[in-house]
């Protein structure tokens, strides 16, 4: 039985998560918008039920089991504590919350109760060539010992703009950084087990949308930034890098000039034997190889035109294809102002609640199948319904709000590193 869902916003992510719980057989239950008349637009426009501008009157519906919250960063803190409180699931976007103080109290409301689920709706994890990415990397150690990581981000401002947006007020938690440097940092960390020990970054805005604006637009639409990455796991260590004290660095850019083009994403994880790229979800990387090894390779490249080499060298042939992505079946779904989301984030959340869809449906099938080899009935089949349960393994990848903690963390000390004009340690990560 999948849960009934609240969903907590009213901005153009809301309407695209509402098509994908549709899609994947959600019951949709209630709207909240802090605006009355926005809440019950969406509710006719979507069949929803329940409309209000009430927090507490959403969350305390009985027939609302998964709350799902999509709005300001100001509300994540409010309503995602409530909700545990009393005992419902939270999926929460981004950026996590609106400072970390606030990021901290959500995550000890969590932590109280630990058989909910409580995830960020980070997209880029539930992308097939990222997923890929980690496995290589990590478990099969490909490229060796990770060396450099490299990510850039290019898109057109003018083409996310929304003159009713947080997406450019930095008070809101608005903002390149917010809107794709949270995710690129959560990718990272998650396809290398590395994590940030201390960053160093530099915030602009040098675009001026509309100067005749009462409140212009102050969130920065050009963003680079460094950060020292190490490990607290020895396990992952050994892994990852086998030099204790070799400094690992990652180097990030997200640049809001790249104007009448899509967004593009590039992330590079550099290592000893090589290197691999993720573009677009798309998986590529060249090795540095030797003769035995390159029928390995040519197994992952399902076929790829990479040719034997002699010895310890890089291939002169292109690079190795390990994964494409089929962006195109986005194509067929009725998205309506969803130019803030990329095709690539968009494939991830719709992977996403695809997953959360199985963590529902797969404890039914367990629980069927036990009754079934047991020959005897549930005695409180009433029980089982009222309290929605959930299978962890569907949901195993999702960032959860630990990992948002740690993002929160890393937003924070980019923004000081800007404002101070210094590195900023990381603690307690």
């Amino acid at each position: 039985m999948l849960p009934g869902i609240a969903i907590f916003g009213s901005g153009p992510m809301v309407q695209l998560l509402i098509n994908y719980f549709h899609t994947n057989g959600f019951r949709l239950e209630a709207i909240w918008s802090p605006l009355s008349e926005r809440a019950q637009t969406i509710s006719a426009e979507n069949s929803i039920p329940i409309w209000s501008s009430s927090i507490d009157k959403i969350l305390l519906q009985p027939s609302v089991q998964l709350i799902v919250i999509a709005c300001e960063p100001h509300f994540h803190n409010q309503i995602a504590s409530k909700a545990c409180g009393i005992g419902k699931h939270v999926i929460c976007t981004w950026p996590p919350a609106y400072s970390l103080t606030e990021m901290y109290k959500m995550r000890n409301a969590a932590s109280n109760y630990p058989s909910l689920i409580t995830l960020m709706l980070t997209a880029l994890r539930f992308i097939p060539a990222f997923q890929l990415m980690k496995k290589l990397i990590i478990d099969d150690q490909l490229i060796g010992s990770v060396r450099a990581i490299n990510a850039n981000v290019m898109c057109d401002v003018f083409a996310i703009y929304n003159e009713n947006s947080m997406i450019w007020d930095k008070h809101m938690g608005g903002g390149l950084l917010s809107l794709y440097g949270t995710n690129v940092i959560d990718v990272i960390t998650y396809i290398t087990g590395l994590k940030a020990s201390k960053v160093h970054g530099t915030m602009k805005n040098y675009i001026r949308l509309n100067p005749n604006d009462i409140i212009p637009n102050n969130a920065d639409d050009f963003v680079t930034f460094q950060m020292e990455m190490k490990t607290t796991n020895v396990e992952n260590q050994l892994k990852v890098n086998n030099t204790f004290q070799q400094t690992i660095m990652a180097c990030v850019t997200l640049n809001g000039m790249h104007y009448n083009q899509f967004p593009a994403h590039d992330l590079i994880v550099y290592g000893s034997n090589g290197y691999l790229v993720c573009r677009n979800g798309n998986l590529y990387g060249k090795l540095r190889t030797s003769s035995g090894d390159q029928q390995s390779i040519d197994t992952l490249n399902n076929g790829g035109d990479g040719s034997s080499i002699s010895g310890s060298s890089i291939s002169n042939e292109k690079e190795n294809i390990f994964y494409l992505d089929d962006i195109e079946m986005l194509k067929h779904q009725q998205m309506r102002g969803l130019n803030v989301l990329p095709e690539l984030y968009q494939r991830g959340l719709f992977n996403l609640v695809l997953a959360l869809k199985n963590a529902f449906s797969s404890f039914q099938r367990q629980v069927s199948a036990k009754s079934t080899d047991s020959q005897e009935m549930i005695e409180d089949e009433s029980e089982i319904e009222d309290q929605i349960h959930w299978a962890k393994d569907p949901v195993h990848e999702a960032a959860n709000f630990d990992d948002g903690l740690y993002i929160q963390m890393v937003i924070e000390a980019i923004r000081n590193s800007s404002a101070q004009q210094q590195w900023i340690r990381i603690e307690n990560n």
